[in-house]
């Protein structure tokens, strides 16, 4: 079965680590639906994995247990896009920044690394100050 144009999935995970495999699963069951091939839906789980990461590293160590997150899943004929928002208990999105340290930057160096490295296209950046991560994944041509 062929996914029609345009296609999208929303998905709202409290701001628990342990729950993030269940947007890797999201994506993975997509991707697969859109025949993607095995080693892209791997790296599309790493890469949701690590957008994730990116986009909730600061609040998980503050420990805000009101906030969550939502991911958008959308697809098209031989594209997925996948983006996060950071949500507060209130359900508007979190305007919030945190500090840079020498230790935050390292990491997200490692992050920005592995993105580059099993997506073709990512980025941040929301309206205003508003957390939000994306990433693009092209379906590869030799099926």
């Amino acid at each position: 079965m062929q996914p029609r144009l345009g296609d999208s999935v929303e998905l709202e995970l409290p701001l628990q680590p342990q729950l993030f495999f269940l947007a890797r699963m999201t994506a993975a069951a997509i991707a697969s639906h859109a025949n993607f091939d095995p080693q892209q839906i791997d790296d599309l789980r790493l890469g949701v994995d690590e957008l994730l990461l990116t986009l909730t590293r600061d609040l998980i160590r503050s420990d805000d247990a009101s906030s969550f997150i939502r991911v958008e899943f959308q697809w098209h004929v031989d594209v997925m896009d996948v983006a996060a928002t950071l949500v507060g208990g209130a359900g508007e999105p979190l305007a919030t920044q945190a500090p840079d340290t020498a230790r935050e930057d390292t990491e997200r160096s490692i992050s920005e690394s592995i993105l580059e490295a099993v997506v073709d296209e990512h980025g941040a950046g929301g309206p205003g100050e508003v957390p939000r991560v994306w990433l693009r994944l092209r379906r590869s041509s030799a099926l």
